[in-house]
């Protein structure tokens, strides 16, 4: 057995550059995300008397699911701490 390294180029990239790749990998869940909030806003403010969801135990949960979805993409990525790269 043979270990050895990739060799892999840095890139001139930022933020902008990056941000049709992004969301061209996460479209389909953009696709769904956006219904849904809109589902909440129309639920909360224009919805017909007795559709209203209003409650704080309603919305709370499923707002933060929704922008914890829609950070995903651009959340820095994840560094192993301490070294530990769970294997022992």
């Amino acid at each position: 057995m043979e270990w050895g390294a990739t060799a892999k180029e840095a890139e001139a990239s930022n933020f902008f550059k990056e941000m049709p790749k992004i969301f061209k990998s996460f479209k389909w869940m953009y696709m769904v995300l956006v219904p849904c909030v809109a589902g909440m806003i129309y639920l909360g403010f224009y919805a017909p008397r007795g559709w209203e969801i209003r409650g704080v135990t309603a919305t709370v949960p499923l707002a933060v699911n929704l922008v914890s979805h829609a950070l995903l993409p651009v959340s820095p990525p994840n560094k192993k701490q301490n070294g530990d790269d769970g294997e022992g």
